[in-house]
């Protein structure tokens, strides 16, 4: 399996990623710009440490996140990414791009997220936020226990656990 794997340059929680990172199957390759910082730096790391096989790319953003979309040819894109972070004009680049060309999403939001991040994760699930993240859509629904965005599909991760 190919993934992309983009995010917040801002991004801290690395327990999302490692969570994530350890749901691929084995054998996946993981495709992301320069590992400078963020998510991006955590995910390189963790991708590394547990044997996944990592594909770099570089170059101008535009153009280099065109060719993680086109060349890469993945089976889906994880964004870390949380609206209350800031701009991310990367990251949402990368999702635009790949919902275009009908690439799957996952947007993990992270531990800043969860609406219950003191509570027990047995004892709490994650709730359909109001809107999409993504595309501003009120439509959001539980979908097979997980939270979908029916406009532009997005698979939505809003719990810490």
């Amino acid at each position: 399996m190919h993934v992309v794997a983009c995010g917040s340059k801002e991004w801290t929680d690395r327990r999302a990623i490692k969570r994530e990172l350890k749901r691929l199957p084995k054998g996946s390759m993981l495709i992301h710009g320069p590992p400078r910082d963020g998510a991006i730096k955590i995910i390189d790391e963790e991708a590394k440490k547990l044997g996944i096989q990592v594909l770099p790319i570089n170059g101008d953003s535009t153009l280099r996140n065109a060719k993680m979309i086109t060349d890469g040819n993945p089976d889906k894109v994880l964004a870390f990414y949380n609206p209350e972070m800031g701009r991310c004009y990367d990251t949402k680049d990368i999702i635009e791009m790949a919902r275009r060309v009908c690439v799957p999403v996952k947007l993990v939001m992270g531990k800043e997220a969860c609406p219950a991040p003191k509570v027990k994760r047995a004892a709490h699930k994650p709730t359909a936020p109001k809107y999409c993240p993504i595309c501003g859509s009120r439509r959001v629904a539980e979908v097979r226990s997980e939270i979908v965005c029916d406009h532009c599909h997005t698979i939505i991760d809003t719990c810490c656990g």
